[in-house]
């Protein structure tokens, strides 16, 4: 977070140390979960420079052959139970079809996001008796009437009257969604509830999540989004 082109020149990585600590954390928090009949999922969302990193300037080059993730992501396999969804290769397997985050700012789109969600749902399924529906959006079922003005990146670089294209997900079946409260800032707890379905989600989530919210309001009898670290204390 604090040094993002290190984290793309491979170059801040963790110690052995570091790593057998943050198992150790995160293992605590599925036990503990685990004893109360609740699936922890750890969902690991790339930065943008991970997906297009052929968009970098030359001499942004790797150090190493590995990186943080990769250490991460590798060291939970091998030493816990957790249920990771490393969402980098779908991705990048999805983004020559269409451009998945934005050009004026750090996040995804909602192009990336349902391919995130997908992915997301297919572990969920995994974890439980009676599967979700969930899909994969096809291309028309977005509406590009939408933009996105002055993105993050733009306003890094002091660039004003930027827009682009800003595609929201059109559903077929949508859930009729209570919002408690009924109004809230995008980075305040919040729940959503949709009668017709079953399972229940306490998501701890950052900024990626807003545009995979509208995703999730439709999968879940009650979703909870608390901007935070996660913590069973």
């Amino acid at each position: 977070f604090e040094d993002p082109m290190g984290d793309a020149m491979n170059i801040n990585l963790y110690s052995d140390e570091e790593l057998k600590k943050f198992s150790i954390s995160i293992s605590k928090i599925e036990r503990w979960l685990k004893k109360r009949d609740i699936e922890y999922i750890l969902v690991i969302a790339p930065n943008k420079h991970t997906i297009y990193s052929e968009f970098l300037p030359d001499y942004i080059k790797k150090h190493n052959n590995m990186s943080a993730t990769d250490q991460l992501v590798s060291y939970l396999h091998k030493h816990t139970s957790i249920n990771v969804v490393d969402l980098r290769q779908p991705l990048l397997d999805m983004k020559h079809k269409q451009t998945l985050y934005y050009k004026t700012d750090t996040h995804w789109n909602s192009y990336g996001a349902n391919i995130a969600q997908y992915e997301i749902m297919k572990k969920v399924n995994s974890l439980f008796s009676l599967p979700v529906d969930a899909r994969l959006l096809e291309e028309n079922e977005f509406n590009t009437s939408k933009t996105l003005s002055n993105g993050d990146l733009a306003g890094y670089a002091k660039l004003d009257n930027l827009s682009e294209v800003d595609p929201f997900p059109i559903f077929k079946d949508k859930c009729d969604v209570t919002s408690i409260p009924k109004t809230y800032k995008y980075n305040e707890t919040h729940i959503k509830l949709c009668k017709d379905k079953w399972l229940k989600a306490l998501i701890f989530r950052d900024s990626f999540f807003i545009a995979l919210e509208p995703y999730f309001d439709n999968y879940f009898a009650k979703a909870t989004y608390i901007w935070e670290k996660s913590s069973y204390s």
